[in-house]
């Protein structure tokens, strides 16, 4: 049996990363509030003209929480969007919005679930601009900038306009009903879901339209899909494409090509194209979990040596059924979609890349990363990187489990190795 050798150090897990919320003073290390970014040109509304779209995305984890009266984690930040233009750089559109996110749980501060921060539909005359993105993290003070070059077209002096195209997620809102949504990660995806692309544009000279879409996955055709439309009243159309069901994890590409005839003119022929990226996943029960390989690799600090050695030993599908086989006997919930205990494995391996890395070694390789991940975040660390008489060293306390661990960097490179465990 599988659990036979790994009991005593799931107990372990399971008590962390099912209900029990670490101790409030060991806090994240400030760090640069990071953030993704999303950007795609539309049309206003009956006008034609063109609006810059900007979505900012930003996870728990990239975040500082602090503690309430309540005793929940609070984030807070500010997000500011420009539009700069010219050698002077004016400024051509502004717009601000505040940003707060609280937690109940400790664990749930390093949550690496990105989630909307902002949105922003930046107006102004066609041309060249420089997009400024401000993310001001208020708990810490300290800012994060990104700068994009990016262009408004003329809709209605130039050919059709096409917008990027977006990717649609197929999922249950609040009340359990299903709807079409962006998610959370723009143009990523998880397998197994429904996706749809949004193609949207600009057609005032046109009235019959021919658009084709290629699907490619690592420069292979895929799909190729071909409609006729025609604009509405105030030139913009839509169009909602839903791709195959079955799209396995990976990259791909999406080409747009859309012909019409120019019906202000001489019927001359127009045609213009727009292009997008995206990336399947695996399903949510595999969070964390892009390389099977690496994966398994992972399973040294839990699984047992004939298992290891069965799981390298085979080959895939093999490998890859051995390893569902594992965690799902370990699932705490079976009954359910989620493998929680599968979830915060991945996500502890995760975040020890993130803290414990040091030159080409990750994080999960090390020995604060093995306690990490066996034992999940200490209540508390005293940190002693400068001492004349002594190496860099850390001292991890878990009061609940009576543990203290001792890492020392000895050549001071940052390989924290373990040299003493008090129980």
């Amino acid at each position: 049996m599988i659990r036979s050798g790994i009991t005593a150090t799931l107990l372990l897990l399971l008590s962390t990363s099912l209900g029990l919320a670490a101790r409030g003073d060991f806090m994240h290390r400030e760090r640069l509030p990071e953030f993704d970014l999303y950007h795609y040109v539309d049309a206003a509304a009956g006008s034609g003209l063109p609006v810059m779209v900007v979505e900012v995305r930003i996870c728990n984890d990239n975040l500082q929480f602090e503690q309430t009266e309540s005793r929940s984690f609070r984030a807070r930040a500010e997000v500011t969007a420009e539009l700069f233009a010219g050698p002077q750089q004016e400024s051509r559109a502004h717009a601000w919005q505040a940003f707060d996110r609280e937690v109940h749980g400790y664990n749930d501060t390093h949550a690496d679930d990105w989630q909307t921060a902002a949105v922003f539909r930046l107006m102004a005359d066609p041309g060249e601009y420089t997009l400024w993105i401000r993310m001001h993290d208020l708990v810490t003070d300290r800012v994060q900038l990104k700068t994009e070059q990016v262009q408004l077209p003329d809709l209605q002096a130039g050919p059709p306009f096409i917008g990027k195209p977006r990717l649609m997620q197929l999922v249950a809102d609040t009340l359990g009903s299903p709807v079409w949504r962006v998610p959370n990660l723009p143009q990523s995806g998880e397998s197994g879901a429904r996706f749809r692309l949004q193609i949207s544009g600009w057609a005032e000279t046109a009235a019959l339209m021919r658009l084709d879409l290629l699907l490619l996955q690592d420069e292979k055709e895929l799909v190729r899909f071909d409609t006729t439309l025609t604009a509405g009243a105030s030139g913009g159309f839509n169009w909602l494409l839903e791709l195959p069901p079955d799209l396995t994890a990976g990259d791909y590409l999406g080409q747009i090509t859309l012909r019409c005839k120019d019906e202000r003119g001489a019927g001359a022929e127009l045609e213009t194209s727009n292009s997008c990226r995206f990336r399947i996943t695996r399903s949510a029960s595999n969070s964390g979990i892009h390389d099977l390989d690496t994966a398994v690799e992972q399973l040294r600090y839990i699984a047992g040596r004939k298992t290891m050695k069965k799981l390298r030993d085979s080959l895939l599908p093999r490998r890859e059924e051995l390893f569902n086989a594992f965690w799902k006997e370990l699932d705490p919930t079976p009954k359910t979609t989620e493998n929680e205990l599968q979830y915060e494995y991945y996500r502890r391996v995760d975040m020890t890349n993130r803290l414990f890395g040091y030159g080409i070694t990750l994080g999960w390789r090390t020995d604060r990363g093995r306690i990490y991940i066996l034992l999940g975040p200490p209540d508390s660390i005293e940190e002693y990187p400068f001492e004349s008489q002594n190496p860099p060293h850390e001292i991890w306390y878990y009061y609940a489990k009576e543990l203290r661990f001792v890492f020392v960097d000895r050549y001071g490179f940052g390989d924290y190795r373990l040299v003493n465990q008090i129980w």
